[in-house]
């Protein structure tokens, strides 16, 4: 083919005359070509390239850095929300609240450049997923995402190193808990509860020495408690509870001297408590009830003077309850049930003033129901001592008590019904072949008959 020798001259002539028609096109690169070819704005020189489609308009002299722009909107596309117009000025007001979707933003006041540090979208019902370029928002110090439908992996936010509160729990996220979120350094609270995530619990989380929440709850990990998050030094609640962890508690954990909630119920975890954990003393809540736990109930339980809710049912502790335990005056709520021994009676004294709750089931626990439940536990509203080998009368002074629910069955209980039972809420006396009043069970006197059995 023969070219004619004055086409490259004329190629090269209407190139310098349309040059600036060139360059002003390539200045800008649209939303949609970033997104297919998965490109951020970045800087080119002294300036940001503009996102020149109708919905960016972001620049370098102030405002919101084109990046965070771009990134954004990905985050809030993927969410499956509506994308907002968003300008220069979008962090104008400091705070941006759009169709559902919270954002903050904090302004050097010499600069007048702006960066997104809070971004939440709590409990409104989004079903998409967490776009990785949420890592791009470098910035950001608080994420809320929690109590939505978001599925898919957590991807990777190593990049957050500001981030101090991350918060995706209650929705439908699966896959493994990353193990760089042990990389932020800078986190206080990490709640990923209520999701389906599931392998282990990486070890990595132990590097967050300034978390001072943790909360794992109701997912599908497996495998043991690392006992690199005895190293939390900071941490006040750890909720591990409703997985499928199994193996020893950690001794490790004992270290945790600021802990006030210990969460570790409905899991497989076996063995006895660690000795350790009589450092635990500033404990509140301690749930453990629906494992594998075995050996004797720790006198140093009774040390721990800030508890008010105990709960150890449903595992394999042996021997008897320590009395010391029935002389916490803050405790609130002690549940318990299973204990393999000969038997235990309730001590002599008692001082738990404040009880609202207690359930003592198939403890083998003897002799007579104490007066002193009616006299001094006024606050008790649910008293369960099922499936015992309880003798004797049902004591008056529990006439004083306001109480929603009484279960006495599958005791030895003997004597005369008393009739203020009637009054009660709900009531269990079956399987108690001694009571000398039996036309009570079909009295229709009673107070919510269809609740009563005995």
């Amino acid at each position: 083919m023969h070219i004619p020798p004055a086409l490259p001259f004329l190629l090269l002539l209407l190139l310098c005359q349309h040059g600036s028609v060139f360059s002003a096109r390539t200045s800008y690169v649209s939303y949609g070509a970033l997104q297919r070819n998965n490109v951020p704005c970045s800087r080119r020189g002294a300036s940001y390239y503009a996102c020149a489609d109708q919905n960016f308009n972001c620049s370098a002299d102030g405002g919101l850095p084109c990046d965070e722009v771009y990134a954004l909107k990905a985050v809030i596309s993927a969410l499956g929300l509506p994308v907002p117009q968003i300008s220069r000025s979008y962090c104008s007001e400091k705070s941006f609240y759009y169709n559902s979707i919270s954002t903050t933003c904090d302004c050097d006041a010499t600069t007048t450049i702006c960066h997104i540090t809070t971004i939440a979208t709590y409990s409104i019902s989004v079903s998409g997923h967490v776009h990785e370029w949420l890592s791009k928002l470098i910035y950001l110090k608080k994420i809320d995402l929690s109590q939505n439908q978001l599925r898919g992996s957590i991807p990777n936010l190593v990049n957050l190193t500001r981030l101090t509160s991350l918060k995706l729990g209650q929705n439908h996220l699966s896959g493994p808990i990353p193990p760089t979120l042990g990389k932020l350094k800078a986190l206080e609270m990490l709640d990923l509860q209520k999701n389906f995530l599931n392998e282990t619990i990486p070890p990595s989380l132990g590097n967050l020495m300034n978390l001072t929440t943790l909360s794992l709850s109701n997912n599908m990990l497996s495998g043991q408690i690392p006992k690199e998050l005895g190293t939390l030094l900071n941490l006040t609640s750890l909720r591990l509870e409703d997985n499928q962890l199994s193996g020893y508690l950690p001794p490790e954990l004992g270290k945790l001297s600021k802990l006030e909630e210990l969460y570790l119920n409905s899991n497989n975890l076996s063995g006895g408590l660690p000795g350790s954990f009589a450092n635990l003393r500033s404990l509140v809540l301690f749930r453990v009830a629906g494992n594998k736990l075995s050996g004797k109930i720790p006198l140093f339980i009774a040390k721990w003077t800030n508890l008010t809710d105990l709960y150890l049912m449903g595992n394999d502790f042996e021997g008897e309850l320590p009395p010391e335990i029935f002389n916490m005056p803050g405790l609130q709520s002690l549940w318990i049930s299973d204990l393999n021994n000969t038997g235990f009676s309730f001590p002599k004294f008692a001082n738990m003033t404040s009880i609202n709750y207690l359930i003592m089931r198939n403890c083998s626990l003897g002799g007579r129901i104490p007066k002193y439940i009616g006299d001094n536990w006024t606050s008790l509203m649910h008293l369960d001592l099922s499936f015992n080998n309880l003798s004797g009368r049902i004591p008056r002074s529990m006439k004083n008590l306001f109480l929603n629910r009484l279960g006495l069955a599958s005791n030895m209980l003997s004597g005369p019904i008393p009739s203020w039972i009637r009054e009660m809420y709900k009531v269990d006396l079956s399987y108690n072949y001694n009571f000398t009043n039996p036309q009570y069970h079909n009295s229709t006197k009673y107070k919510n008959k269809q609740k009563l059995n005995m």
